[in-house]
């Protein structure tokens, strides 16, 4: 499944008032160029009631402006790869070497399989869905999870949301312990995990200082 990633107001992304990263690359103009006023109303109602939520779970002011342009438009693919190698540093007596998944599946590694530590080295990048939420621009910390939707089925899932800044903060660290990890290349494929993983922890360092400079949420969708 495609996974897009926008640096951009969250009411404009809810209104539908934007291009999807294969449309941008087309050239192909956004469908909803500007919304009608009763869904920019409703977008902005459901952004405001979100910050009342988050404000009530983490007991800290969530606000940001939500105004402005598209700073980050482009399709993010699978950054399991990244997530798993965050988990795998809390693992690595049972798994010294970071060794592809199996059919480079990165949700069946076998870190996966492992119990989950008490406290983990970097907790919202290997846990956060990276797929299915949001960055705020805003410091606290932990994973919260808002907005229940039904998919496949009658399966309940949430958006995942955390602070822009706490990703900074896990990425900075895991940058200076993976440039200390070898990279070997697997034959099967001819991947290059550790490498992957650094590829997609740059590509979210890029995305989340746009996030911090423009004081705007990080979406993914996907």
């Amino acid at each position: 499944m495609a996974l897009d990633a926008y640096v951009m107001p969250l009411w404009r992304f809810k209104a539908g008032d934007f291009s999807s990263p294969v449309e941008a690359t087309l050239g192909i103009k956004p469908t909803i160029v500007s919304p009608p006023e009763g869904l920019r109303s409703a977008a902005i109602e459901e952004v405001e009631a979100l910050k009342a939520k988050l404000t009530e779970m983490t007991g800290t002011p969530i606000d940001w402006s939500d105004n402005g342009d598209v700073h980050y438009n482009k399709q993010f693919h699978d950054p399991s790869v990244l997530q798993v190698f965050a988990a795998w540093y809390d693992h690595r007596n049972q798994l010294p070497e970071f060794l592809p998944a199996p059919g480079l599946r990165y949700g069946k590694h076998p870190v996966r399989q492992l119990p989950k530590p008490a406290k983990r080295r970097f907790p919202i990048l290997a846990e956060h869905s990276l797929h299915t939420g949001y960055l705020l621009p805003i410091p606290f910390e932990g994973i919260h999870y808002v907005e229940p939707f039904k998919s496949w089925g009658d399966r309940e899932f949430f958006h995942d949301v955390a602070s822009t800044q706490t990703v900074l903060r896990e990425l900075a660290d895991l940058l200076k312990f993976i440039a200390t990890v070898p990279e070997i290349r697997e034959p099967e494929h001819g991947s290059i995990p550790v490498a992957d993983a650094r590829w997609y922890a740059e590509e979210l360092q890029r995305i989340c200082t746009l996030s911090v400079k423009h004081h705007l949420p990080v979406i993914f969708y996907g």
